[in-house]
């Protein structure tokens, strides 16, 4: 999966836990706050923006993934993360 290898490239092997960990809280926030979103926005603007709301954020946001996430730190100019020796 793509997070496997976004967070095994970019993080060594000493604190990758803690990203690993701060990954996994994401998913439980959007959850968290997907049914809020919608349901403001389905309460002040009619329902169909209750659909739209979370959907046109889900789409800005993997826009922004798309952009800014590079393959290696190599490839957006820093140092290596892990030296094989």
């Amino acid at each position: 999966p793509g997070c496997a290898r976004i967070l095994t490239a970019w993080f060594s092997s000493k604190e990758r836990g803690t990203y690993w960990g701060m990954w996994n809280v994401a998913h439980n926030m959007g959850g968290f706050l997907a049914p809020i979103i919608a349901g403001t926005a389905a309460k002040l603007y009619g329902w169909q923006w209750g659909l739209w709301a979370p959907g046109t954020i889900g789409v800005i946001m993997g826009l922004l993934i798309l952009i800014g996430v590079k393959d290696s730190p190599e490839s957006a100019g820093f140092d290596p993360v892990e030296t094989k020796e």
